[in-house]
């Protein structure tokens, strides 16, 4: 990716973890709906028409970004994992240099290991509320119409929760029980448009059937989404099979909570089922192909198949 600076700005891991310990800067759902529409409105504004003739892989990263970036005003995933929506990084190094260009995202760099080196990049969008904070907690180099623009749109309806000094590092990063999140359902808010608030990347009939059995609960989906994905892409099991597959594992865990098994860690128990699904799905796979034989005692071996 070609910077658009003569010196890229680096971020210690100091830094970083204390900008992922700031406290999100919405108070509900209908207020990061109405940032995610923001953030995303101007990059299809910037777009224009060549918005619409863009690939279906890079409007599902970009939302991906802009979806992430609606917490704290910043995303931070590497171009390996935005290839898994099916473009090159080479197409990624595109998006990131126009959105630079037309000044929607300022990027910086990680630090990479102990080295004076830059890392994997992290983009602050510009007009997200908490943008004016990282010039000076990042002591940024802007210029003085980014910051003037910046100051504009941050005086519209959007209050940040407090002052960063006040805030306090968490280290509590898993979500919240499912029966909080049962009591938390929005489903029936009509202001709430949630198909727009569920990023593009996620399969409906997955949302569909967490909201069906604990609400609206934009953050979670997403999380147990990515963890799904990624288990999945371990086992190598084929592509068109993980949504089916994240939809058995979900009612696997449903299930599990009906007759009362005590899960002290759901996200490390929703990995082990997705891990479990997806390598049943991948010997079934194999299977298929003709690679496994049935020996008489029951047990498996491995065999190439005849031409």
């Amino acid at each position: 990716m070609k910077t658009r600076t003569t010196k890229r700005k680096i971020v210690e891991h100091s830094q970083f973890k204390q900008m992922l310990s700031y406290r999100i800067c919405y108070k509900d759902k209908s207020e990061q709906q109405q940032i995610k529409n923001q953030l995303k409105d101007e990059v299809v504004t910037a777009y224009g028409d060549k918005w619409i003739r863009l690939a279906e892989g890079t409007r599902s990263a970009i939302d991906e970004m802009v979806f992430m970036a609606t917490e704290r005003g910043f995303s931070f995933m590497s171009k390996d994992y935005l290839t898994r929506h099916g473009i090159s990084k080479r197409t990624l190094d595109r998006v990131f240099n126009f959105l630079s260009d037309k000044r929607l995202i300022h990027i910086v760099y990680r630090r990479k290991g102990c080295l004076n080196l830059t890392g994997k990049p992290i983009f602050l969008f510009k007009n997200h509320p908490y943008f004016k904070y990282w010039i000076d907690f990042l002591s940024l180099d802007v210029a003085n119409d980014d910051v003037a623009n910046v100051a504009a749109e941050n005086s519209q309806d959007t209050t940040l929760s407090s002052d960063l000094e006040d805030i306090h590092v968490s280290t509590n990063l898993l979500p919240g029980d499912h029966k909080e999140l049962e009591k938390d359902r929005s489903k029936d808010d009509p202001i709430i448009d949630t198909a727009k608030m569920i990023p593009e990347y996620i399969p409906k009939a997955f949302s569909k059937l967490y909201q069906a059995y604990f609400g609206v609960e934009v953050e979670s989906i997403n999380e147990l989404w990515i963890i799904a994905h990624r288990q999945f892409w371990k086992v190598n099991i084929e592509e068109y099979h993980y949504t089916d597959a994240a939809c058995d594992s979900l009612s696997q865990l449903v299930g599990q909570m009906k007759i009362g098994r005590k899960i002290k860690n759901k996200l490390a128990y929703w990995t082990t089922i997705c891990k479990a699904t997806a390598k049943r799905i991948f010997d079934q796979e194999l299977e298929n192909m003709g690679f496994w034989d049935h020996a008489p005692e029951g047990e498996l071996s491995f065999s190439m198949p005849h031409n």
